[in-house]
């Protein structure tokens, strides 16, 4: 019989489309029928919609000429050695050089070449604070500032040179600082710069993070404010430093390790920064460990802080995980405010370099698929806008959506699948194959990987491909070990069809 035959007589069984009841307080909600229930029925465990992928390739060009002051500045500039191609450590990190604020003034000859020092010796120094991690297990790689760093102290401007040095020397994470003598006192602002990918599951971190003013109450002609300036610029990124290690472990899934680096963090951060890098990673690593209370309690904390989009975005992340969605008893209500909380940190602001317009429709559609999928409420076409947001961002050239990519193909496949009396469940089941397959494609992360391969078995099973559906299945086994008995037992299934 022709897949088309199949497909037909599998559409004429399944009878019309109905709505699915809703669920009275206290009850379980009723899950959706058809090819959607027997997918849901199956894959409920890997928490398709789950998990927040982060990607790892950075766009954006480094800005251009910036004038003749910024000509003199180079050519003052007395850096160490070149950074290396590639950053290979499981903990990667490169100095940028420090941007230099004079508010239109002069920078007198003596005070470029102490800023210079100072950059000079920001590897030195972040080399001596990581050393000690080579030998607890962590590969470490870090790369000192480059010639063509550009010392310019917009905000705008420093994202994006530090997200281009990001992506060329693969670090992970970029630490600068903009010394500024524009009001006849110094100061320094710390920086750092969370690459794509960095860390799995922590959108919010991702991009350019200005951490506040220490103030120095001094000119850096007298050479007491200049050591004064190293020693509080130093301290300041040994905290965050701290924060790096936390989360470089946190990417081992190693989480007492990583909570006790954040914990140091937050001992010697500087009282006079801002906390908001600090309570957003808390509140990330609050809510890997499943202490939905905490991550609350820090997300809320952040959100006091400018860019508070980020902040909001974590809060709409604890409202979704408390609606436990991939388990027999979702939670209406909780869905329903992780909508509203998704909606609220879109209204908020936030960097453009963290992609949060593309995590929050991500988050959106996932609510509206669970939503569909437990049988609360039909939102498919609400689910399709949202994700295709986000595929079609990526197919537009923003590679660092790749892994986020997947997740949304993963997603739309669901969406494809066939409602029961659809009237050409062989071209919706097609279709939800090209999106298995893309989502197949684009993964990162091995498992996740194995975990669309199993979705993509499902899909070829339905359409009677079972030679295929089958090579998928144990591709699924091989990849995602973890579910790899699950694997096998469909693929005895499709040996030993049900009559």
């Amino acid at each position: 019989m022709s897949r088309k035959k199949r497909a037909r007589a599998r559409g004429a069984a399944a009878g019309g489309r109905s709505r699915p009841p809703r669920a009275r307080k206290g009850q379980t909600p009723p899950t959706a029928s058809g090819v959607r229930a027997r997918w849901w029925a199956r894959w409920r465990s890997t928490r398709l919609w789950g998990w927040l992928a982060v990607v790892g390739t950075l766009l954006t060009v480094l800005a251009t000429s910036l004038g003749l002051f910024n000509d003199a500045i180079s050519f003052w500039k007395d850096y160490g050695p070149r950074s290396p191609v590639v950053l290979t450590g499981e903990v990667s990190v490169a100095v940028y050089g420090l941007g230099i604020d004079t508010g239109g003034g002069n920078l007198p000859a003596t005070v470029i070449q102490r800023i210079n020092k100072l950059e000079a010796g920001l590897q030195q120094h972040l080399d001596k604070r990581l050393a000690p991690l080579e030998e607890e297990g962590l590969d470490v790689d870090t790369a000192g500032p480059e010639q063509s760093d550009l010392p310019d102290p917009d905000p705008r401007t420093r994202a994006q040179a530090m997200r281009e040095r990001a992506g060329r020397v693969h670090a992970d994470y970029v630490l600068s600082g903009t010394v500024s003598t524009a009001t006849g006192s110094a100061s320094v602002r710390p920086e750092l710069y969370v690459s794509q990918g960095a860390v799995p599951g922590a959108g919010e971190l991702t991009g350019f993070h200005q951490l506040g003013a220490v103030d120095l109450y001094g000119d850096l002609d007298n050479p007491v404010v200049a050591v004064d300036l190293r020693e509080r610029l130093l301290r300041s990124l040994n905290s965050v430093v701290e924060l790096a290690i936390g989360l470089a472990y946190d990417a081992r899934g190693d989480q007492d390790n990583a909570g006790h680096h954040v914990m140091l963090a937050e001992q010697e951060w500087d009282v006079a920064l801002n906390r908001q890098l600090l309570d957003l990673t808390a509140g990330n690593l609050a809510g890997k460990r499943g202490d939905l209370g905490e991550a609350e309690r820090r997300y809320q904390l952040a959100d006091t802080e400018e860019g508070s989009g980020r902040a909001r975005f974590g809060l709409a992340e604890v409202v979704y995980q408390r609606a436990k969605c991939g388990t027999e008893s979702v939670d209406s209500v909780a869905l329903r405010g992780a909508e509203q909380r998704y909606r609220e940190a879109s209204a908020a602001d936030h960097p453009p370099e963290a992609y949060l317009e593309e995590r929050i429709a991500f988050g959106l559609g996932r609510v509206y698929v669970c939503l569909g999928l437990a049988g609360i409420e039909e939102r498919w076409a609400d689910a399709e806008r949202e994700l295709s947001r986000v595929t079609a961002a990526f197919e537009a050239g923003e590679s660092d959506l790749r892994e986020l990519a997947s997740e949304a193909y993963a997603c739309r496949a669901i969406v494809a699948l066939p409602a029961p009396g659809d009237p050409a469940p062989e071209q919706r089941l097609e279709q939800a194959e090209t999106h298995a397959r893309r989502a197949v494609e684009f993964a990162v992360n091995s498992t996740r990987r194995g975990v669309h391969f199993g979705q993509l078995g499902f899909v070829l099973g339905e359409l009677g491909e079972r030679e295929e559906a089958r090579a998928a299945y144990l591709k699924a086994a091989e990849l995602d070990t973890a579910r790899a008995d699950e694997y096998r037992q469909r693929v005895t299934e499709l040996d030993n069809p049900a009559d």
